[in-house]
């Protein structure tokens, strides 16, 4: 009976360049940050590539819009006879491969004010005001120092990066600045009034700013809506947007903007890269672009 002569030896497959791999790795969806946990268990070599903090700094690069990989929510949990109502910030993911970011206490009434470059601003007012800066990724708390914290009552807030010339692609770590905005009572001629008030503090001195103070009284600032940065200056809205409070970081200055005669509009940054403003009346969207005013208070559109 004959017999089939032996299947030779398959010849090994050629190991593809680790130049060409990285090339490849880089252009993994950013949507997926799970696909890079698969493609490190491929084989050493890859996981090497994909920890070295330059093929991070490459691919940080290639994709400048980061993709939006969940949320920041304030759940409020209604209280019972026996139990406070309490908040919790928490990671809402809007990826199917994004890990969940597990708040960093569990104490109550913790909420999220702010979240950018990398760092997430949650406070706790009741009984003491405490602030922490975390860092979800990483999974670091900064404490701020509030022995010299110089607003009676901050209701919103601003973290930003403190690194001059930073481009935010990976700024972990890195100084940062705390900025408080809210109410405050000052004397008067009259008795007291009721002002606009911001402090500032530095991760680096471990110190607040003295407080600065507008005339103007702004009413109340609008916890729903983020502040908004754009070149050194934060834009937080009032109620119903009545107006706009600019806090200038040069110069240490509160103003307050004016925005367009609408309803409800949202602060945005406009295509030429300054301030602008979007609202939705009767299924259309209407958007404004802020133009070069006289007068520094003065906002034209």
């Amino acid at each position: 009976m004959a017999h089939s002569p032996p299947c030779s030896p398959t010849s090994p497959q050629t190991a593809l360049p680790d130049e060409l791999v990285e090339e490849i790795l880089l252009r993994l969806p950013t949507e997926e940050p799970g696909y890079f946990v698969y493609a490190a268990l491929v084989s050493k070599p890859w996981r090497c590539i994909i920890s070295d903090p330059r093929f991070r700094r490459r691919y940080l690069e290639l994709h400048r819009s980061p993709p939006l990989l969940g949320y920041i929510r304030n759940i409020f949990v209604s209280g019972t006879p026996t139990t406070p109502t309490t908040y919790s910030p928490r990671f809402l993911s809007t990826s199917t491969t994004a890990c969940p970011f597990t708040p960093p206490t569990t104490m109550k009434d913790w909420r999220a004010l702010d979240c950018r470059h990398g760092r997430i601003l949650i406070c706790k007012s009741d009984p003491i005001m405490e602030l922490i800066v975390w860092d979800p990724i990483t999974g670091d708390q900064y404490h701020l120092n509030m022995t010299n914290y110089p607003c009676h009552y901050c209701e919103i807030g601003a973290v930003l990066c403190a690194v001059d010339g930073c481009d935010h692609l990976d700024c972990h770590g890195g100084p940062f600045l705390v900025v408080m905005v809210g109410m405050d009572v000052v004397l008067s001629g009259y008795g007291t009034d009721c002002v606009a008030c911001a402090a500032v503090y530095s991760s680096e001195t471990g110190e607040w700013s003295d407080q600065v103070f507008i005339e103007d009284n702004p009413c109340c600032l609008d916890h729903k809506q983020p502040s908004l940065l754009i070149g050194d200056a934060l834009y937080f809205t009032l109620e119903h947007c009545i107006s706009v409070l600019k806090y200038d970081l040069s110069a240490h200055a509160l103003s307050i903007v004016d925005p367009p005669r609408t309803y409800g509009a949202v602060v945005t940054i406009a295509e030429d890269g300054g301030l602008g403003f979007v609202s939705v009346d009767d299924e259309r969207i209407y958007m404004w672009s802020s133009l070069h005013a006289s007068e520094e208070s003065t906002v034209e559109w």
